[in-house]
């Protein structure tokens, strides 16, 4: 079998052992002459056989597109070059004479186009063959130039986007197109659509360029319509930039078709209003029991609406432009969360062993402000510490006592007496040993999972008994933290 798959392997990479990109064909690049920035900009990538001979190909090979502008300036890519692959045993295309094969191209997924301007398109794929220098690919150029919408072109487009769809692949395109509107000239139909009741319109406003769009969002984050404020609130974290000494935020989209151009403009007098509202919902109880309204295709299916908790892009917030203030409200949140009851629950690949919403972005959270500053100091025995008095300050301390750039301080003082948990210092304020309710997952996963000891009162170790069932506490490693 492994031999099998070393065969397939070295098909799909060098499918014709080597041999130079055949003189015999042709390829060509079809693009719309003008649209409208924001538009959806598909093309295709046109291969002709002109010889009197069968050719084949390999459409799943990669294919390189450059976007240059007037000036003939190269925009940088969105993404890298995509890879087309067509099944898990390709199978080449062969094309007899006359004959014309294409390859999509969805120019908007390569590069980010803001700008009205005329831009020269080129595009190359070595199909299979062999390129290099000696032997390079033929390489297809178009020009397209893009305009700035008029006022009716984009209230009639945006409308049309925000119309409920049947099915998935209209949303997908929707939702695609939403996602790079990026023109000005779009946000006052976005606005009055969200106005409206539409929520997926928020999308289509965090994909516009400039400072307006981000003052939009947060004024509709307080939308007395739940789901427009929620979209309002998600919408935001796609216009935020990216904190580098935070090493991963669960929830924001930091990668796949980002606009850096966004992200690089939002303006620091923003984070006050953006903090207030990230508190406010951290502060709120949890409602008993949200409304369950049909999924939408849209709004559901395509941006995830009904997945998130309101919770997870409030904590994301504070997490990427927070700092230590904003401890007392994230450990609050993280507290209310711990005492929601946790059911086992699975997916389609069987038991589903990850955090449910909205754990992941508070952790994240406190991840986040530790790095920043942020620390329990403990001085005294760990029951009399105030941020301790909850199961929420232990998982704080936890981690805090696993991260080599806090532990050094943090594990000098639990050095000693000190080093192991006893149970009337971590559990005696709450009636219950920790393991009862701590689950090994919500600890780093550097920390060792075992049965840490315990002591009891002659000294002797022994193995605490939980009022209730659950899995142990893991023993605290200060050898790594999880990248």
């Amino acid at each position: 079998m492994n031999l099998l798959y070393l065969w397939l392997l070295a098909a799909a990479i060098d499918p014709f052992h080597g041999a130079p990109f055949p003189q015999d064909a042709a390829v060509s690049l079809k693009l719309p002459k003008e649209a409208a920035v924001g538009d959806h900009l598909g093309g295709e990538f046109v291969i002709r056989n002109t010889g009197q001979r069968n050719l084949s190909f390999a459409l799943w090979a990669e294919l390189h597109v450059q976007v240059k502008d007037g000036q003939g300036n190269l925009l940088p890519q969105l993404e890298g070059d995509l890879v087309r692959v067509s099944a898990f045993a390709p199978a080449l295309t062969v094309l007899k004479a006359g004959e014309t094969t294409s390859i999509e191209v969805p120019l908007d997924r390569y590069v980010d186009l803001t700008t009205p301007a005329a831009y020269v398109v080129s595009v190359w794929s070595a199909l299979g063959w062999q390129m290099d220098d000696a032997h390079p690919s033929p390489v297809a150029t178009a020009r397209i130039e893009l305009r700035s919408p008029t006022a009716s072109y984009a209230a009639a487009r945006v409308r049309a986007l925000c119309e409920k769809k049947t099915t998935e692949e209209e949303a997908n395109s929707a939702g695609h197109v939403l996602e790079h509107l990026r023109d000005p000239q779009y946000l006052p139909a976005l606005r009055a659509a969200a106005q409206a009741g539409h929520p997926e319109a928020c999308f289509g406003i965090a994909s516009i360029v400039g400072e307006a769009a981000s003052e939009t969002l947060l004024t509709l984050a307080h939308s007395a319509d739940d789901r427009v404020a929620k979209a309002a609130t998600m919408a935001l974290l796609q216009r935020l930039p990216a904190a580098d000494e935070v090493q991963r935020l669960r929830l924001t989209p930091f990668g796949y078709g980002d606009s850096k151009v966004i992200r690089q403009s939002w303006p620091a007098k923003l984070d006050g209003p953006l903090l207030e509202l990230a508190l406010k919902i951290l502060s709120r109880p949890p409602k008993t029991k949200e409304p369950v309204l049909p999924r939408d295709l849209l709004l559901d299916g395509y941006f995830r609406f009904s997945d998130v908790s309101i919770v997870s892009p409030a904590a994301t917030m504070v997490a990427a432009r927070g700092g230590p203030p904003n401890a007392d409200t994230v450990l609050a949140a993280t507290q209310r969360a711990l005492e929601i009851r946790i059911e086992p629950r699975t997916g389609f690949q069987g038991v589903d062993d990850q955090l449910p919403e909205p754990l992941p972005a508070l952790i994240d959270a406190i991840d986040a402000l530790r790095q920043r500053g942020w620390s329990i100091n403990q001085t005294r025995a760990l029951s009399d510490t105030e941020a301790l008095r909850g199961e929420a300050g232990l998982l704080a301390f936890f981690r805090q006592l696993a991260d080599p750039q806090s532990s050094q301080t943090t594990g000098r003082r639990m050095a000693g007496g000190d080093a192991r948990l006893y149970p009337s210092r971590l559990g005696g304020h709450t009636g219950r040993t920790p393991c009862a309710r701590f689950r090994s997952q919500w600890l780093p996963s550097g920390m060792k999972r075992s049965r840490p000891p315990w002591r009891t009162r002659t000294g002797e170790s022994s193995w605490p008994r939980a009022k209730r069932r659950g899995p142990p506490v893991a023993r605290i490693s200060f050898d790594r933290w999880p990248r």
